[in-house]
């Protein structure tokens, strides 16, 4: 019998009992290593599905022990309106999808993602997705070439009431907010016709 000392405390993010065949190992019997979610077992960076339990090695586990390497993240799916891959590489640090990467939102023109990036830890991503919302209308974006009676932000699919000073008319009804552009893009305010005094006994 060997009972191996193969304890989770002293390998990180191992499962216990390490092995799940138990504690106590029979001779040419082997050991099943056991990670927590998110972590494969490994040794010197190669996958290992075993650890063998040899009586003239002493009755020691060869390998003697291994590793719970942290797994990769996969690509967020199902996402409206992103590119392809919805995730790209941050400037900085571990390439993504390793371990501990971070990876950038990437959406099609005319949307914004709803966070700045997604982190990935042990094979999840934290938020584990993000959508792309339609960009919104500024007005700052216009030189302010452009006045609404409502504001100076719109939402995509809301409506600018265009505004002229006293005296003059928008050549434009409304124009509308569609993936971060007004349609249409400006407006001429133009001046209104005098009317005609109405005055007793003129010709």
């Amino acid at each position: 019998l060997l009972l191996h000392s193969l304890h989770a405390g002293l390998i990180p993010n191992a499962r216990s009992p390490t092995c799940a065949e138990g504690s106590i190992l029979l001779e040419y019997d082997y050991c099943t290593p056991q990670c927590e979610d998110g972590f494969t077992p490994k040794v010197d960076g190669q996958l290992i599905q075993a650890l063998n339990c040899y009586p003239e090695m002493g009755g020691a586990l060869f390998p003697p022990t291994y590793e719970c390497d942290a797994d990769p993240c996969s690509q967020p799916r199902g996402i409206a309106f992103a590119m392809s891959p919805p995730c790209g590489p941050a400037p900085t640090g571990p390439a993504f999808p390793a371990h501990n990467s971070m990876c950038i939102p990437q959406c099609e023109d005319g949307y914004v993602p709803s966070v700045a990036n997604l982190t990935c830890t042990a094979s999840r991503l934290s938020p584990p997705t993000f959508e792309c919302k339609p960009m919104p209308c500024i007005l700052a974006n216009y030189n302010f070439t452009v006045a609404c009676e409502e504001g100076v932000e719109f939402q995509h699919g809301d409506n600018c009431t265009p505004a002229c000073e006293f005296g003059y008319a928008p050549t434009e009804p409304a124009l509308t907010c569609v993936l971060g552009e007004l349609v249409p893009s400006t407006y001429d305010c133009v001046g209104l016709p005098c009317e005609a005094p109405a005055v007793p006994n003129a010709h």
